[in-house]
């Protein structure tokens, strides 16, 4: 499992801690825990094309939760991750580094 960030909440975080934290304070910027498998198949729908994604089995279970850094810096995300991939590819095309073909 990997934690997901928008980068421009990414940067609130960093503002939020820079003016609210405690020296020394650690923090934990994960608003979304999707695997690599799950992100490469959204990338994929986004940009048309085929894909057979592997699966990666979480033994661990492991979620990153970052809800304490949420209430201290009193943030709240902005962005969903899964929800902006659809532009960042339509991004991607209009610089002409577009590798992957139309289905």
């Amino acid at each position: 499992m990997t934690a997901w960030i928008h980068v421009e909440d990414l940067a609130d975080c960093y503002i939020a801690a820079a003016r609210k934290s405690s020296k020394g304070g650690h923090y934990l910027a994960a608003a979304e825990n999707l695997s690599i498998s799950q992100m490469a198949t959204l990338f994929a729908e986004a940009a048309q094309v085929k894909f057979q994604a592997p699966i990666f089995e979480n033994k661990d279970n492991v979620v990153f939760d970052d809800s304490y850094t949420r209430e201290i810096l009193q943030l709240q995300w902005k962005y969903k991750v899964a929800d902006e991939v659809k532009a960042w590819v339509e991004r991607i095309k209009e610089l002409g580094t577009y590798f992957l073909e139309d289905v």
